[in-house]
C-alpha cells in the first residue's frame, strides 16, 4: 500500500484479486457432467418432469404460463395460482416443506433439472396439497376421510368414526 498518493475520489481504477480457482474447478466439473449426459437428454428429462407437474397443477386449478410450442419452452414452469391463493403464500408454505420455488412477477415458478427424478412429481403435488390447505386455513384429511372419499368405508364405520371423534 502506498501512503504517498492521494486517496481517489472515484472508482476509476480497479485491481484484480486472486482468481476463483475452486469456482473454476467446480464449473468445469459441472459442465463436464452436462456434456456427458447431453443437452438433448437433459431437456427431454426436464420436459417430461414438467409435463407431469403441469397436469397436476392444472388439476388443482392453477393456470400454466408455459409455451404450448415445445421449441419455445425452457426448463421452467410458471403458473398463476387459483382464486383466493397468492403465489407468495403458496411459495412460503412450499418452502417450509422443502420444495424450492420462486415467485417472479406474481407467478409460482418451478425449475427442476436433471437431478430431479420423475418419481418425485407425485410427492411435490402431495406437498402442494398440504401447502394449499395451510394457505386456505383448511385441516388436513384424516385416514378415515381418505378412505371415505375412496368409498372404502361402510356406513357403519362412518358412524363409529364420528362418534369416537366426538368423545375426544
Amino acid at each position: 500500500m502506498r501512503y504517498d498518493k492521494p486517496i481517489r475520489g472515484s472508482a476509476d481504477y480497479l485491481e484484480g484479486g486472486a482468481p476463483n480457482l475452486v469456482g473454476f474447478a467446480g464449473l468445469e466439473a459441472g459442465l463436464a457432467a452436462i456434456q456427458q449426459i447431453g443437452r438433448v437428454r437433459i431437456f427431454s428429462h426436464v420436459q417430461i418432469y414438467l409435463d407431469a407437474l403441469e397436469a397436476g397443477l392444472r388439476d388443482r386449478g392453477f393456470t400454466s404460463l408455459r409455451a404450448p410450442d415445445i421449441a419455445r419452452r425452457s426448463g421452467i414452469l410458471s403458473v398463476e395460482c387459483p382464486a383466493g391463493v397468492t403465489a407468495a403464500d403458496t411459495a412460503a408454505a412450499l418452502r417450509k416443506r422443502g420444495v424450492s420455488v420462486t415467485t417472479p412477477d406474481g407467478a409460482l415458478r418451478f425449475s427442476p433439472h436433471w437431478p430431479n427424478a420423475h418419481r418425485e412429481v407425485p410427492r411435490v403435488l402431495d406437498t402442494l396439497d398440504e401447502a394449499l390447505r395451510e394457505v386456505r386455513g383448511e385441516r388436513a384429511p384424516t385416514l378415515v376421510d381418505i378412505a371415505r372419499a375412496r368409498g372404502l368405508l361402510p356406513d357403519a364405520v362412518d358412524d363409529v368414526e364420528e362418534t369416537s371423534n366426538d368423545s375426544e
